[in-house]
This record gives structure tokens, sequence and C-alpha cells, in this order.
């Protein structure tokens, strides 16, 4: 066995044209038998530092893996790492001019006479910008006059709205949102550093403070999200884990170039997207029974002797509360509510065509996500998959044998030379698109139908060409990009959350968290993205809401 196994290590990618069908298929099941050895030696491993927890001791520790020529070893996991083209940038730190702001004060250096020479002259004067911060503590006291008419029997006040209701200034509520939401601080550390100041809040009063705009972030949200997917030419989504109260939860992002939306659901079903995509209505989304919802259904094999039950629940309404669906159809037909399987079939189909037809909230035509399969039939006109998604099922194959590694370091140039190619393709003239749109799909084939002698690698070859047509669908919409990174790197933003606050404690400091995620990340994107628009609008741009600054950049 030893001798047959250092005899199959030496074998090269000439040496397959030799083998009968026999000895490949031996080779590929010492493969699969290297990569089951990898996996137990991983799993044995996972439990000797559970072993070794348990008896108060230290797993074994994970280094990074070193650097060779400037790249991480091992596999690559983006078009970035594996043919150096579109070098990253730093993002987060933006360094402009001192000069061009308003100077507040001005401080005047004279040197001491005494310190001069006696034939020292001035010959010139230095200018020095110097960017300060000043935080300091005012107690402000409000003389409130007050008057009295018999005649009416009433009290007059000349405070103004919201001065009694609240012993804290506008200028510390703001310096509090800003600390919470921009720079990530916990509300217990917001009252440590707002105490060094001699400012005596309590922990119950900053949540207050951070909860009270509930409502305007929370209608900023939905218009922020109607006008990103009515505007953009594209929308791309992701999702991540989250937690309210202890209880986990998906939080779902939706974004394009200038606007990214969050939604916090109890889960990540095609259901909970829907709500979010409808700004979660209270009582749930609607249902209906139209000619879309029935062409789901029977695109989803339903039985047709469902259909009259089911006809039978709109009957008196053409929409039906997803909460109280199920009553209304064991009504109608109680052995359908058994069947768990069929009957969130059926309610999917049912919100999607009534997600389709109705005109409150814009319907996402063109989307772009990963393979998760609740991502699917939410596009009206198609939906895009992530080319780098894609290729991690590629870099997840670490093949022993030399004649498959060699195979698979050939797959992966050209399958990256692909991508080249459709990067140009958003870059070229009308007339060099139209000539890629028939070089590519050709490309497309002939790499995705080729039989290596790499069976595992055959495998992901046959899944990615069952979805040519979402990998491809840039050739259709040339906005459209190649990945998902932005929607990943969105997500972020409620991992850094998560890792600094674990969770929030009830469903409005949810909502608040999430608005306001909406509306930073959005200021952030047209901030960056969009100065050259700004700058050419009108003059009272910044007085519009950030809805209103979407739809002037996309006209």
């Amino acid at each position: 066995m030893d001798s047959l196994l250092s005899d199959t290590l030496l074998l090269s990618l000439g040496d397959l044209a030799g083998l009968s069908p026999r000895e490949l298929l031996l080779v590929n099941l010492i493969e699969k038998l290297y990569l089951r050895e990898r996996v137990l030696e991983g799993e044995n491993q996972f439990l000797r530092d559970e072993l070794m927890r348990l008896k108060g001791g230290n797993a074994k520790p994970e280094f990074e893996k070193t650097k060779n020529g400037g790249v991480l070893e091992g596999n690559w996991s983006s078009p970035v790492e594996q043919t150096g083209v579109g070098k990253r940038k730093r993002t987060g730190c933006v360094k402009g001019s001192k000069k061009n702001k308003e100077v507040s004060r001005i401080v005047i250096h004279d040197v001491v006479p005494d310190f001069l020479p006696s034939d020292a002259k001035k010959i010139s004067s230095l200018k020095h910008y110097q960017q300060e911060l000043v935080v300091y503590r005012e107690l402000v006291l409000h003389e409130i006059h007050r008057w009295y008419s018999k005649s009416e029997g009433k009290t007059y006040s000349s405070a103004p709205a919201g001065l009694i209701s609240g012993g804290y200034g506008q200028n510390l509520q703001t310096f509090i949102q800003l600390l919470h939401h921009c720079g990530d601080m916990t509300q217990a550390k917001i009252g440590e550093l707002l105490g060094l100041y001699e400012i005596e809040i309590s922990c119950g009063t900053i949540s207050d403070v951070v909860n009270r705009p509930y409502e305007w972030v929370k209608a900023e949200r939905a218009a922020i999200l109607a006008a990103g997917i009515a505007s953009s030419p594209y929308t791309q989504s992701d999702s991540t884990q989250s937690k309210e109260s202890g209880v986990s939860q998906k939080t779902h992002i939706f974004g394009s170039d200038f606007f990214s939306a969050f939604y916090s659901t109890n889960g990540k079903s095609r259901i909970d997207l829907l709500s979010a995509l409808q700004d979660m209505p209270e009582g749930g989304i609607d249902l209906s029974f139209n000619v879309q919802s029935v062409a789901l259904l029977e695109a989803s094999v339903v039985s047709d002797k469902h259909l009259p039950a089911i006809s039978e629940v709109f009957a008196q309404s053409p929409t039906v509360k997803l909460a109280e669906f199920d009553a209304l159809l064991a009504q109608k037909d109680p052995i359908l509510v058994e069947k768990p399987t069929v009957l969130k079939r059926i309610k999917e189909c049912l919100a999607l065509g009534h997600y389709w037809t109705q005109t409150d909230y814009p319907v996402i035509q063109w989307l772009l996500t990963d393979n998760a399969p609740e991502y699917r039939c939410l596009a009206q006109t198609a939906q895009a998959l992530c080319w780098i998604h894609d290729a991690r099922n590629y870099n997840k194959l670490m093949p022993k044998l030399p004649m498959f590694q060699q195979i698979l370091a050939d797959f992966l140039k050209e399958y990256w030379q692909l991508y080249q190619k459709l990067l140009a393709f958003k870059n070229a003239t009308q007339e060099q698109q139209n000539l890629l749109k028939i070089s590519i799909p050709q490309d497309f084939e002939t790499l995705f139908t080729k039989k290596t002698a790499y069976e595992d690698l055959n495998q992901w070859i046959n899944h990615t060409l069952a979805y040519q047509n979402q990998l491809l669908a840039v050739l259709t919409n040339p906005a459209l990009p190649l990945h998902n990174n932005a929607a990943e790197l969105a997500a972020r933003r409620i991992v850094r959350k998560r890792d600094i606050s674990l969770h929030t404690m009830s469903r409005k400091g949810t909502i608040v968290r999430d608005a306001f995620l909406t509306i930073i990340q959005t200021a952030h994107k047209i901030r960056i993205n969009a100065l050259k628009y700004i700058a050419n609008a009108n003059a009272n741009i910044q007085q519009i809401s950030l809805a209103q600054h979407i739809n002037i950049l996309y006209q």
C-alpha cells in the first residue's frame, strides 16, 4: 500500500493519458482518502482542544499563514489576489487642506523683546493652521416668563417647545448620538465619558436619548430604501447574524452605489426578506391570490386540488394578512394546514404575488446576491450571482496529488481570465460590448463543459454551469457588479455593533440602530461616491433628505 501511494504521488499531469479508467478511478479514490484524512485530523484537533479546555488548559494556538512574496500562502479568495489587478486602497481616511476651512480664532505669538538681539528686524510672518476640538460642560439657566389670562383662564409661557421636557440640551443629545451610532460606544461607556466632564446623566436617560428619534429615523430609513431601489439600476443584498435581547435574529442589508438599508427580522426566509422590502408593516405583510401567485404556485409544484381552497380564502378580500392566513385556510382545507412544508411554499408564492403587484413599495428588478435559496424569485427581471462566492467553491479544493494540483491551477487561471474579460466588458464601448456578448458565453461554455481527471473539480464545474444565466447577467445589465463585496462590507457594520454591544434590548432599540446605520452608511456613500454630482446640484441640496439625494444622483 505504501508503495502504491508513493507511485501515485509521483504521477504528473502528463501521465494521466496512460491511465486506464479503473486506474483513474483509483487515483481519485486516493485523493478522496487524503481529503477525509484532513477532515478527521481537524475534528480530532477540535476534540483535543475541547478536552484541554475542560481540564482547565489552553487550546492549540492558531497562527496566521506566512507570507510568500507579499501574498498569503494557500488558495486565493478574490481576483485581486489572483491577478494583482485592482489593488485595494485604504478607506476611511480622508485628508484635505485645512486652509479652506473657516478660521474660528487667531492666536498671535510675539517673541519677548528681551530675547531678541538689538539689531533684529521683523522680516515676515508665518501662518500655521491647527485643527482643535473644544469639549466642555455648560450649565445653562433658562429664565422663563409666564402670563395668565383671567378672561380665558389660561396660562401662557415663553418657553420654546421641548425645553421643559428634558434637562439636557440639543448639543449634548447630538453628541450622545454621535458617540453611540458613529463612534460605536456603548451607553455605559458614554456615561463614563460624560461623567469625566461632570455631566450628571444616568444610563437610562442615555438610552432614552438614543431611542428618542425613533419615529423620524424609521421614516427616513423607509424613504431611503424606496428611493434606492426605485432609482438604482440594481440592488444587492446580504445578511448577517444579530441579536435582540438574547434572541438570535438576521439583519438584512440592501444597497447599491448610493444607499444601504438595514432591516432585522426573526429569520432569513423569503417571507422575512419580503417583510423587510416592504418596510416591515405592522401586522405583517399582505398575501394576494392573483395571476402571478398562481403561476408561482404551479411552478412550485403545489397540487391543483389545493387551489380552490386557497382561492376561497380571498373571496371576501383581495389581500389577507400573513398572520391571519393559517386560521382562514384551516376553515377551508384543514388537512393542508397540517403540511408545514407545503404551507410554507404556498405562503411564499402568495407573498411574492402580492409584492410584485403592489404599488406602495418599489419592486426590485435586478438583484445581486450569493446563491442562498431565499433570494430566488425576489427580483422581477433577473437575479445575478456573485463570482467571488462561486470561486470560493474551487478555493475549498486542496488536492494532495501533484497532478490534481496542476489541473486545479490551470483551471483557475482560465477562470480568472474569463472574469477579467467580464470586467473589460463593463468598461467597453457599445461596439466592443456587442462582440463580447457573443464571445463571452462561448468562453463560458467551453470552460465549464470540460471534463477533467479530477472528479471533485468536475462536480463544481457542473455546479457553475447550472447558473450560467445568473453569472452572465452583466451582459444584459452592464451596471451590475461582478461580486457582492459591497453588501458584505456593509454587513460588517452590524458585526462591529455585535462585537461591542452583543445585542439590543428591545424592538425599538433594534429599529433605531438599523435606521441610524441606514442613514449613516447612505450618507457615507453619497459623500464618497457622489461629490462631483453634489457639486453640480442646486444650492439647497444640503437641505433635502438623503432619499431625495439618491433620486438626484441617479437622474
